[in-house]
């Protein structure tokens, strides 16, 4: 396991740092590939889910941790996973070889007939007026989500479904384990507990499990996690018990 450093590394950082080349595949270190899911094979090493995936058909991508191989129909979005391997099939170019080009056969002109009568000079038109091009429109970028997180008591119905609806997908997807292990492993993650930084890295933690779930599907990419004010409900308890 890596530690919290890792976890808050972008992933287009990783992208660029952690590529390898095995086989047909290009592997990325710390990455999953959300959502797309076609079967599962069990390999000690990543590279070896390459081969799985070639012989599984209409398998584009694969994610391996845990000595398992998620093969998936398509490369889905990226979201970090310390300890895991992202893989995508590649493609080899196919070579050609040009044929010469034959030179051309140079033939004699024939001389045309004389002409008679004199040919009049083309009569000049005027140039065209040259279009006059029309504005581009700026494109207009959407708003991105507002973080603001809000108590579990003060969000919507509909809120409180989708949260719930997104915890469950990612228990599914397996996602939800994976974090769990993460805070659990305290063998490489040593600043997540008993340190001056317990609070900047569960930030940290938090701030990438949230991530995970927006990227479960447009109906989350806007989620936020919710808050229970313990402070608030103890209070309330003692206020209903007099």
């Amino acid at each position: 396991m890596v530690s919290f450093r890792l976890i808050t590394a972008s992933i287009a950082a990783l992208l660029a740092a952690n590529t390898i080349t095995a086989q047909q595949c290009t592997l990325v270190r710390d990455v999953d590939y959300a959502d797309n899911d076609i079967g599962q094979t069990s390999q000690a090493k990543a590279e070896n889910c390459c081969a799985d995936c070639q012989a599984m058909p209409g398998c584009k991508a694969f994610n391996w941790f845990g000595g398992i191989c998620y093969l998936k129909s398509a490369q889905g979005t990226a979201v970090p996973l310390p300890g895991g391997f992202g893989g995508a099939i590649t493609t080899t170019p196919s070579t050609s070889t040009k044929k010469p080009t034959p030179a051309p056969t140079s033939t004699k002109p024939t001389p045309a007939p004389p002409s008679k009568n004199p040919t009049p000079a083309p009569t000049k038109q005027p140039p065209s007026p040259a279009p006059t091009p029309s504005p581009t429109p700026v494109p207009v970028t959407p708003p991105s989500c507002a973080r603001v997180r809000k108590s579990w008591d003060s969000m919507t119905a509909d809120e409180q479904a989708t949260y719930v609806s997104a915890i469950g997908l990612a228990m599914d997807k397996g996602l939800y384990q994976k974090f769990v292990y993460i805070h659990q492993e305290q063998m490489s993650n040593r600043e997540a507990h008993g340190t001056c930084v317990f609070l900047f890295w569960h930030r940290k933690y938090l701030l990438g499990f949230e991530n995970m779930l927006r990227s479960l599907g447009d109906r989350y990419k806007c989620l936020t996690l919710p808050y229970w004010d313990y402070v608030q409900h103890y209070s309330t308890m003692q206020k209903t018990r007099n």
